[in-house]
């Protein structure tokens, strides 16, 4: 996930939540592909293991919004169609 997909560069250093850890994007997020740095060293994230960037609850979307100091519809209307996207009622 990278800026090729609307991952902005301006998400350098947001806190995103894998599980109940937190980590933080590092480095500049280049076209496929952002960093995050885990301090837990225990932490086993495997090879195809599926990362949610935000989900239905929200947390870590309005987390994106408030450190990155944009809105909502500017993070959403980034996302170009390499993203797929599912809506549900």
């Amino acid at each position: 996930l990278g800026y090729g997909d609307g991952f902005s560069t301006r998400y350098q250093n947001v806190h995103l939540r894998h599980g109940s850890e937190v980590g933080q994007i590092v480095g500049r997020v280049n076209m496929d592909m952002g960093q995050i740095l885990f301090n837990n060293q225990d932490l086993e994230i495997k090879n195809g293991e599926r990362f949610v960037v935000w989900d239905q609850e929200g947390e870590n979307f309005s987390n994106i919004c408030l450190e990155s100091k944009t809105i909502p519809y500017e993070v959403f209307i980034h996302l170009t169609e390499r993203i797929p996207k599912i809506y549900r009622q």
